[in-house]
């Protein structure tokens, strides 16, 4: 007949993003226009407006990183960082993120030991 069934077992893990949600992300640049961040699957963009609550950050071009205006947190490639997202939008099957670390609990989070 060409008929045939198959069991198949499997495990899925799903990640969707929602505009206002609160994730972790790992740096992986920074330029003079921001930072971008990677989170699971997808990348987030903080323009340097959206960093820090209380003024305008530092660039260091030599170091490739950013100093928040009381000078007591730097961002750069490898830190970690929590992100509220701003704007989601998939298109042509990447998505598209816009974040900010402005905000109560956001921004620079310390390295944990697992």
């Amino acid at each position: 007949t060409g008929y045939a069934i198959f069991q198949v077992k499997f495990q899925a893990l799903m990640f969707r993003p929602f505009v206002n949600e609160v994730i972790d992300a790992k740096v992986a640049r920074c330029n003079h226009l921001g930072i971008v961040a990677h989170a699971g699957p997808f990348e987030i963009f903080v323009s340097r407006l959206q960093m820090f609550d209380d003024g305008e950050p530092d660039f260091d071009a030599a170091r490739e990183s950013w100093m928040s205006p009381d000078k007591l947190s730097e961002i750069k490639e490898g830190s970690k960082v929590r992100v509220q997202l701003i704007t989601v939008d998939r298109e042509e099957g990447r998505w598209s993120t816009v974040g900010k670390m402005a905000g109560d609990f956001l921004g620079s989070i310390e390295d944990e030991e697992d």
